[in-house]
């Protein structure tokens, strides 16, 4: 889309147009990350765990779950998961952002999937 909020240079947080909970604290994220881990292991689903983001904004909340998934796994498999992450986002601006805050020296890049319906995942 051209036209609207987010391709104006929406800004989210404290100084921003409005603040989401994972601006605030990493807290949400962690909570999901353990709820996601707890089901991945009561389902029995492979140590492969593949997360997708649809309108993750600045992307702190992936942030957060893939830090804890990254702390908390092995945990849950006895050795650290293979994680796997996807952010659905058509703000460039937000894509800039996620790009900086998940793809520095020590993230792994998080990619965009053409087709998340192959993907055994969490949305």
């Amino acid at each position: 889309p051209l036209h609207g909020y987010y391709p104006q240079a929406a800004r989210i947080g404290h100084k921003g147009d409005f603040i989401t909970a994972p601006e605030l604290t990493p807290v949400f994220g962690e909570i999901i990350a353990a709820w996601s881990l707890l089901y991945w292991q009561q389902a029995k689903l492979s140590n492969h765990i593949h997360i997708a983001e649809l309108g993750p904004g600045t992307g702190s909340l992936m942030r957060d779950i893939v830090d804890t998934i990254g702390i908390i796994g092995p945990a849950f498999f006895g050795k650290p998961p293979k994680l796997s992450a996807s952010m659905v986002e058509i703000s460039e601006q937000f894509i800039q952002e996620q790009e900086k805050l998940l793809c520095g020296a020590n993230k792994k890049k998080i990619t965009a999937e053409q087709n998340l319906s192959e993907l055994q995942l969490f949305i």
